[in-house]
Formats: structure tokens, sequence, C-alpha cells
């Protein structure tokens, strides 16, 4: 793949970069994969039924454990869509007690609804036009999953040097978005230890 950039300047310090991708390597690439494939007997698709919760939680953590051990960057990828996987195929949300979270007006509810490993499932619920404050979560991964509704979820990296998460300073430093997108049924948003952990 080859990258060809084009860098225009829109005004004095602020620049947009296009970027072309030569499509022709792509398709001799999967050309190739596709010879190497084994043939499936059968040809048939593989379905991948809705789940009902108390599936999930028995299936989904037995899945996952092996992918939760690898910490590196593709690991935990890996892992967080390994879950998404799964978290897709929910038919709807378990009957989780639910708390305000304090100060937020409209609302935001949560609560546990499962604690296991190797991982929690924490539900939500946000009132129309409710934000919830931007929040790390540091050395975790973090895989949401829309299950009705729809919600905008902005994810942040810091940049430059910053005080520790825990320092309680009121220092400020530097955040990029990195993505913004709706999350609504059945649409996943993930994040690392080491890529968009701000959200």
């Amino acid at each position: 793949m080859t990258w060809i950039p084009d860098t225009n300047e829109l005004a004095p310090g602020v620049t947009i970069e296009r970027r072309a991708i030569f499509w022709a390597p792509l398709a001799v690439a999967a050309a190739v994969l596709r010879a190497a494939q084994p043939a499936r007997a059968t040809g048939a698709a593989i379905a991948a039924p809705p789940l009902d919760w108390d599936d999930f939680i028995r299936l989904c953590p037995a899945d996952a454990a092996g992918f939760a051990r690898d910490a590196s960057e593709i690991g935990q990828d890996a892992y967080l869509h390994r879950i998404a996987a799964w978290a897709v195929r929910l038919k709807a949300a378990p009957d989780t007690k639910l708390g305000a979270f304090r100060g937020l007006d409209p609302t935001v509810e949560f609560g546990p609804s499962f604690r296991g490993v190797p991982f929690a499932v924490i539900q939500w619920r946000m009132a129309p036009r409710a934000v919830l404050p931007a929040h790390c979560h540091p050395q975790a991964s973090v895989c949401t999953v829309g299950i009705e509704g729809e919600a905008r979820l902005r994810h942040f990296e810091v940049q430059g040097p910053a005080p520790a998460f825990d320092s309680g300073t009121k220092t400020p430093f530097l955040i990029r978005e990195t993505r913004s997108q709706i999350v609504s049924a059945r649409r996943i948003s993930t994040l690392s230890s080491t890529r968009d952990n701000i959200h």
C-alpha cells in the first residue's frame, strides 16, 4: 500500500492532509489470499444467533480469557474485538439496578451487571441530552456496545506530558480528539490502555 500525502494550507498554521491509496497492490494481495484459502466443504455461512444475557455470561468470559492475557497493543485489540463479537449478539440488557451519577442533569445512571474474569460489565442509561464528563481508564481496555437508543461517544489521547491520572492536580494538559462516533444498537466503541483512553 502506498500513501501519497497531498497537503494544503487552509490558513496560517492550519493544514488539511489528504492521502490516496493505490488499490492495485491490494487487489493482487486479496486475490493471492483468496487462492490460498482452503475451500469449505459445505460452503454454508456460519450463523451468529442472538444471545440471551445468561448465554453471553456463560460463553463470552471463557472465550475471551485467553485473549485477555496478551497485554500488547495488538493483544488488547484482539481481546476487545473478541468480546465485541459476542456483545453485538445480545438481545437485550439485563435487569440491573442502576443508580444516578451525582451532579449530572440530565441524568446518567449506571450499575454493575456482571463482575467476573476476565471482565466486568457496567450498564449505562442516559437521559436525552445527558453528558457524561470525559474520563480515563488507566491500564484498562473498554468495549462499549449500544443496546438501544443512541449516544455520541468521543475519544481523546494525551498529547505531550500530563500529570498522573490519580495525582489530584488541576494542572492543564493537552489532549487531541481521536474519534467521534454515534453508538446505537449493536454498534461498538473500544479503547485500550494505549489508544483512545479518554472518552
